[in-house]
């Protein structure tokens, strides 16, 4: 009765790491593209807008992951809270 498998704190940390270094990867992804898309002599704004709203709900979804976090941020973490 008491021998069943729990799921873990620890498991539980290693997928919300996972999802976290996900929504970092995408907001430097959304960055280098808006940046580059800035760049073209013709930039298409609807779909700069569109990377920007992208962009913004990204931060927010890591913002919501770090409340709370009790351990030191670390430099990636410090890279993308800055350009916010």
């Amino acid at each position: 009765m008491y021998d069943e498998p729990k799921v873990g704190t620890t498991e539980r940390l290693a997928k919300t790491e996972a999802v976290r270094s996900r929504v970092e990867q995408d907001i430097e992804f959304l960055s280098a593209r808006i940046a580059a898309l800035k760049t073209l002599p013709r930039p298409n704004q609807v779909v700069i807008d569109t990377y920007q709203t992208m962009l913004d709900s990204r931060r927010s979804v890591l913002k919501w992951f770090q409340h709370g976090r009790t351990a030191e941020p670390d430099s990636q973490h410090d890279r993308y809270t800055a350009d916010q």
